[in-house]
């Protein structure tokens, strides 16, 4: 399945291949909530709200899903701010980009979806011209859909005091992570007082979140794992 993974699709190619002796059901409710069914038009200056609903599953995955865009874009934009300059590694920035490229598709950015992978394909390349014209460009407009987003989302109450980093916090994100809920992990790594942390512990929650991000559980939960261990 090519990605943007479109949820109909995944659960066409899981019929397909799972055999029914073999599936498992969650006794969870999946119907879908009246409330959900008439929530209010969520509108997105310059994003296809409509196709984005579908490809993550509907409207509440759409939801959570831009509370997590708007969380790892900020943290994406600072890392942009510099701009590659001839002979530099350019691994981390066509890693950025190439991410930014696929979360911005999802939720149906499509124009600057394809200009993070004009960026991509010019970092692989090594044109670093090209890098330096296009790099600011994006990241205005990157910075204006954030701010869009962020306006769109439903209101929510957002905790103003920070945590600390302990056993208790550790084990509540890799519960979050063990079942797959992005969201709660995010919201956990949101509240942390990074400045009273080592920047590898600070690195690794930034590694926990991009793993979110990407739907890598797997990965999260193994760097929540190093900081557990730690």
């Amino acid at each position: 399945i090519a990605k943007p993974i479109e949820i109909p699709k995944l659960n066409e190619a899981i019929n397909k291949w799972i055999p029914k002796e073999k599936r498992v059901f969650s006794d969870k409710n999946i119907k879908t909530e009246p409330e959900e069914r008439n929530a209010r038009k969520i509108v997105i200056e310059g994003v296809d709200v409509d196709v984005a609903i579908t490809l993550c599953g509907g409207y509440k995955n759409y939801i959570d899903i831009l509370d997590l865009f708007c969380y790892d874009a900020k943290v994406r934009l600072e890392l942009l701010e510099y701009t590659p300059q001839e002979g530099d590694d350019l691994k981390s920035f066509t890693t950025h980009v190439h991410s930014m490229k696929s979360v911005l598709a999802t939720i149906g950015a499509v124009s600057l979806s394809k200009k993070a992978a004009e960026l991509e394909g010019a970092a692989k390349s090594s044109e670093y011209f090209s890098i330096r014209q296009n790099i600011p460009v994006f990241r205005e407009e990157l910075a204006a859909l954030i701010a869009k987003v962020s306006d769109a989302l439903p209101k929510k109450d957002n905790p103003s005091a920070t945590e600390t980093l302990d056993g208790a916090i550790i084990t509540k994100l890799f519960s979050a992570l063990e079942i797959k809920d992005g969201v709660t992990a995010d919201k956990i790594i949101d509240s942390l007082d990074k400045d009273a942390l080592d920047k590898q512990t600070v690195k690794t929650l930034s590694d926990i979140s991009d793993a979110v991000l990407l739907f890598d559980f797997e990965a999260a939960k193994k760097a929540a794992g190093n900081l557990r261990s730690n």
